[in-house]
C-alpha cells in the first residue's frame, strides 16, 4: 500500500468517524454509547491518540480492498496488512516518509517477503512457489537482483551471482543426484569456465573458448588419475594430457576429427614411447625407451601388426627385426656387443633357417639350418682358413672342407658326437695327394700317399680349418 492508498483510507475511515459521532450524539445525547451485538457491520474503523491523530484504522479501500493501517503521530503509515491487488494477503512495514522498508504477500503462486531501503527500493526478498522452491534474492539500488540463494522442490540447493544487467556471472548448485556444479559466465551471460564435482569423487573443471564448445578441461577419476584436454572451437579434442593413478603418464595430439594422432607415454618403471597414429587411430609407428633406458623403433601396418622394429638391447647388441603379416619375425640384421654382425631368416614358425654375418674383423659367415632350428651347414671364412661344414640332426659336425693358412686344401670327417676326426682326404703342403683313418682315440690306423720310395704320407701342415660356429 502507498502513500495515496493510505490518504484515501484515511478519508474514508474519518468520514465515517465524524457521521458516527454525529449519529451517537443525536440518539443518546449526553450517553455513552455501549451495546453487544452480533455483527458490526461497517466501511472503516480507526484509532485515535489523546490528540485524535490517527493512529490504526480497519477499512475497505476505494479498490474495495480491506486492510488495517497503522499510522504514526504525523499521520505517516507505517504498517499495514490486508488484500493486495489481485486478491493477495500481505503485510507492509514502512518508514516515517511512506516508503515500504518490508512487504509480506502470498498467493497461490507464491510466498514473497521483501526488505526495502530507505527509499523503499526493494533490497532482499525471499519467495516460497507453490511446489516448494524457495529463492532468496538480494537487489542493487536499482532493484536489480545480483545474488540469489535458493533450493529446488527437491531441496537441491543453488545460488547465482549477477551484474548490474542482470546476467549470472557466477552459479553453484547442489543436484538432486548430488552432483556439485560452479559455473562462470561473460558479460552476455554465455558459460566460460565451470566446475563439477559428481558424487563418486569424479571431477572436471571446463573453460570455454566458444558458446558451444569447452576450450579445455580438466578431469580428475575417482582413483587419483587425471586429465587434461584442450579443445578446438568445433569442441574436438587436440590436445589430452593424462595421468593415472600409478603416475604414468601420456600426451595425445588429435586431428580435427578427433583421433589421436601421436602419443607419449611415460610409465612408472621408466618405460616411455612415442606412437604415431593413421586415421583411424592404429598405432604405425612406434619409438621408446625400455626402463633401462635402451632405446627402440617399431612400425606396424594398418592392422596393428610388427612389420619392422629397430632395438638397441641392454648389452649394447642392436637389432632390425622384420614380421609378415601375421606379426612373425621373418628377417633380423643385428650387431652384437662384441661386433659380430648377421642376417638372419626365419619360417613360418619363428625358427631361424638361414643366417649371413660377419666376424669383429669381418670375417664372413652362413648358417643354415632345419626346421628344429639345428644347423645342417655352415661356412665361414677366417684368417685360419675357409671352412665349409655339415653337420648332422642334432647339431654334431659331420664332415668340414676348409684349408689352413699356407696350406692345400682337404675334407674331414667326425664321428657322431663331432669331436674326433675320423678320416681326411687333402693334399700335403708338398702338394701330394694323401688319406687318412683314425680311430674314436685319433689314433691313425691307415693312411696312404704318394710322397715317393712307398713312405707313410707325412700328416704335418694338413689338418682342415676350424669348424665354424
Amino acid at each position: 500500500m502507498n502513500r495515496r492508498q493510505y490518504l484515501g483510507m484515511l478519508g474514508v475511515m474519518l468520514a465515517g468517524s465524524f457521521l458516527g459521532g454525529i449519529a451517537g450524539t443525536a440518539l443518546w445525547p449526553g450517553v455513552a454509547v455501549s451495546a453487544q451485538v452480533d455483527v458490526l457491520q461497517a466501511r472503516a474503523f480507526h484509532l485515535v491518540d489523546e490528540d485524535g491523530n490517527l493512529r490504526a484504522a480497519l477499512a475497505v479501500t476505494r479498490d474495495n480492498l480491506a486492510k488495517l493501517g497503522f499510522f504514526d503521530p504525523a499521520g505517516a503509515p507505517r504498517a499495514a496488512v490486508g488484500e493486495a491487488p489481485g486478491e493477495k494477503p500481505g503485510l507492509g512495514i514502512f518508514n516515517a516518509r511512506g516508503a515500504a522498508r518490508a512487504v509480506f504477500s502470498s498467493s497461490a503462486e507464491a510466498t514473497v517477503f521483501g526488505l526495502y531501503d530507505e527509499e523503499g527500493r526493494p533490497r532482499t526478498s525471499l519467495r516460497v512457489e507453490e511446489g516448494g522452491a524457495g529463492t532468496m534474492a538480494f537487489h542493487d539500488a536499482t532493484g536489480q537482483s545480483r545474488a540469489l540463494l535458493g533450493a529446488g522442490a527437491d531441496g537441491a540447493p543453488a545460488f547465482s551471482f549477477r551484474d548490474a544487467q542482470g546476467h549470472s556471472r557466477l552459479a553453484a548448485s547442489v543436484t538432486r543426484e548430488d552432483k556439485t556444479v560452479l559455473g562462470f559466465y561473460d558479460a552476455g551471460g554465455e558459460a566460460r569456465a565451470a566446475t563439477l564435482v559428481n558424487a563418486d569423487g569424479t571431477a572436471k573443471m571446463g573453460i570455454y573458448g566458444t558458446k558451444d564448445a569447452a576450450s579445455a578441461v580438466l578431469s580428475a577419476g575417482a582413483e587419483g588419475s587425471t586429465e587434461l584436454g584442450l579443445y578446438d572451437r568445433e569442441g574436438h579434442a587436440r590436445a589430452v594430457l593424462g595421468a593415472v593413478a600409478d603416475g604414468s603418464s601420456t600426451l595425445k595430439f588429435h586431428d580435427t576429427n578427433g583421433v589421436a594422432r601421436a602419443v607419449f607415454a611415460a610409465r612408472m618403471d621408466g618405460q616411455s614411447r612415442l606412437a604415431f597414429h593413421d586415421l583411424q587411430g592404429e598405432a604405425r609407428a612406434v619409438i621408446g625407451l625400455g626402463s633401462d633406458g635402451a632405446p627402440a623403433l617399431g612400425l606396424r601396418d594398418a592392422l596393428g601388426n610388427s612389420r619392422a622394429a629397430l632395438a638397441l638391447g641392454e648389452g649394447g647388441e642392436t637389432s632390425l627385426n622384420f614380421y609378415d603379416i601375421e606379426g612373425r619375425g621373418r628377417a633380423a640384421l643385428g650387431v652384437s656387443p662384441e661386433g659380430v654382425a648377421s642376417v638372419s631368416f626365419a619360417d613360418i614358425s619363428g625358427v631361424t633357417r638361414s643366417a649371413v654375418g660377419a666376424g669383429p674383423t669381418g670375417a664372413p659367415s652362413l648358417s643354415l639350418r632345419d626346421e628344429g632350428g639345428s644347423k645342417r651347414l655352415a661356412m665361414s671364412v677366417v684368417p685360419e682358413g675357409v671352412s665349409p661344414a655339415l653337420f648332422g640332426p642334432g647339431g654334431a659336425p659331420q664332415a668340414s672342407f676348409g684349408a689352413s693358412a699356407g696350406a692345400m686344401p682337404g675334407i674331414s670327417f667326425y664321428d657322431a658326437k663331432g669331436e674326433t676326426t675320423l678320416a681326411l682326404l687333402g693334399v700335403t703342403p708338398e702338394e701330394k695327394p694323401v688319406m687318412v683313418f683314425k680311430n674314436t682315440n685319433g689314433e691313425v690306423l691307415w693312411s696312404a700317399g704318394r710322397p715317393g720310395s712307398g713312405q707313410q704320407a707325412p700328416l704335418a701342415g694338413f689338418e682342415t680349418a676350424p669348424i665354424p660356429q
